[in-house]
């Protein structure tokens, strides 16, 4: 009983230990910055973000700062995209193929899959047995399309030497 909850046991503390490393020794690490660090990199946020923040005077320049915004969206859009592919990958469809796809087969194949087959037999015996029983209307039905297929075909077949010559006239 202990080894079926083991696995469960051994997250919880994984994840306590996660929690506790992110909510008390990490912010400590902004301490460790100097202040020089801090100030430099606030007036270089703020130095770029008043050369960035002009109002348009007219209609073009407002085109221009549009243009501007909206052209490097597309590329980072896909490189966001990709990103975000590349981890979905490699977590969700790890874990369906390694977790859920091996718990999904087993299950099937211990309870649905035997009453499955069962029932699939079951059917595959009633047509079987309809069929035998309609082979023989089903060969007359087609001797007799055959027939009447070979008695047609005289009259509306024409050689091509016979349709060439009507095309001509």
């Amino acid at each position: 009983m202990f080894t079926k909850y083991k696995v469960l046991y051994k997250t919880i503390v994984i994840l306590s230990i996660a929690v506790i490393t992110g909510n008390l020794i990490l912010p400590n690490f902004s301490f460790a910055q100097q202040n020089n660090e801090i100030n430099k990199s606030a007036g270089e946020l703020t130095k770029t973000s008043e050369k960035s923040i002009e109002t348009p005077k007219d209609f073009g320049e407002a085109k221009d700062l549009v243009i501007q915004i909206i052209k490097p969206l597309p590329a980072s859009i896909e490189k966001a995209w990709q990103k975000t592919k590349k981890i979905w990958q490699n977590t969700w469809i790890k874990w369906w193929n390694n977790r859920i796809y091996p718990w999904l087969k087993t299950t099937w194949q211990k309870t649905a899959k035997p009453y499955t087959d069962k029932a699939i037999e079951k059917i595959k015996l009633f047509l079987h047995i309809e069929i035998e029983k309609r082979k023989s209307i089903i060969e007359q039905e087609l001797e007799k399309e055959k027939q009447e297929l070979i008695e047609e075909f005289p009259k509306h077949s024409k050689t091509l030497w016979q349709k060439f010559i009507e095309l001509l006239k």
